[in-house]
């Protein structure tokens, strides 16, 4: 009786955490070690390749007093909020692409024009 309870609380608690190792299987080691131990939880951090939205996120952050962490991972740059801001940045997040989609059209119109211009 006393082995099958053993084994019952090492299934249930030993699952979980092989479950949560399967799900970050994919990605980079250390950003895997980094969400797992919560450094970068999911849904409240988030990382952006392009500077100008990076710098419009931290921007809007700012300019809306929430306060935000910086971490730097395998050389990027992570932005983390806290949880209770989660719906604000939401909204922050959304004009972040919107802004950035613009801000990626008029670079690529500019490039074009610049290539026409060259071509005649």
């Amino acid at each position: 009786m006393k082995f099958v309870f053993i084994t019952i609380l090492a299934v249930i608690f030993w699952v979980p955490f092989t479950n949560a190792d399967a799900q970050y299987r994919d990605l980079d080691p250390e950003i895997a070690k980094e969400i797992a131990k919560k450094d970068l939880p999911a849904g409240r951090s988030v990382y952006f390749y392009q500077p100008f939205s990076r710098h419009l996120f931290k921007d809007l952050l700012k300019k809306e007093k929430i306060p935000f962490e910086a971490k730097i991972r395998n050389n990027d740059e992570w932005i983390v909020w806290n949880e209770n801001d989660a719906s604000r940045v939401e909204i922050i997040e959304e004009k972040v692409e919107k802004e950035t989609k613009a801000y990626m059209i008029k670079q690529f119109e500019e490039k074009k024009k610049n290539a026409s211009n060259k071509a005649n």
